[in-house]
């Protein structure tokens, strides 16, 4: 009776241990439900940016935040498919950036040289809004706009 229980343990260990190790090593998720970053050019004028598009709603409340700098002549888009009035804030955010508001393929606004607020709280963070309702938001690092003459107006083309 001592053999047969030593057994049935035994054995009921093994096949745990097998299915447990089976369904680790399969412990891959199918690639549609991975969110890689994706990217895409913004031409305003004759500059190119690089941009990675925050293209899910947790990558627009995020946005740069918590990232320690923007290499140059990158950026990040945020691109809403509509026109809308975006709010923007510094929340999370290590480095200052030009913020270039875009409706129907123009710039509509730039907040140029926008600071990080570092142990400002969530609740005292400014605020920024475009004057107008646009379509797509561009993050660049602080001075990009300046030093590459973009202007309200220019012509702006995501590819």
């Amino acid at each position: 009776m001592k053999k047969f229980l030593i057994l049935v343990i035994v054995g009921a260990a093994v096949i745990f241990t097998f299915f447990y190790l089976k369904s680790d090593s399969k412990a891959v998720l199918p690639i549609e439900t991975f969110d890689p970053v994706v990217r895409a050019t913004v031409t305003i004028g004759e500059t190119d940016i690089d941009v990675e598009v925050a293209n899910t709603p947790e990558k627009m409340a995020l946005g740069l935040g918590g990232r320690e700098s923007l290499p140059k002549g990158q950026g990040m888009l945020f691109p809403y498919g509509q026109k809308t009035p975006a709010v923007f804030w510094m929340k999370g955010m290590m480095f200052p950036i030009d913020v270039i508001w875009t409706s129907d393929d123009k710039v509509v606004q730039i907040d140029a040289d926008v600071p990080n607020e570092p142990g400002v709280s969530d609740n005292n963070l400014k605020r920024y809004l475009p004057n107008e309702l646009v379509d797509n938001v561009l993050e660049v690092p602080a001075g990009f706009a300046a030093e590459h003459g973009i202007e309200v107006g220019n012509t702006v083309t995501v590819h």
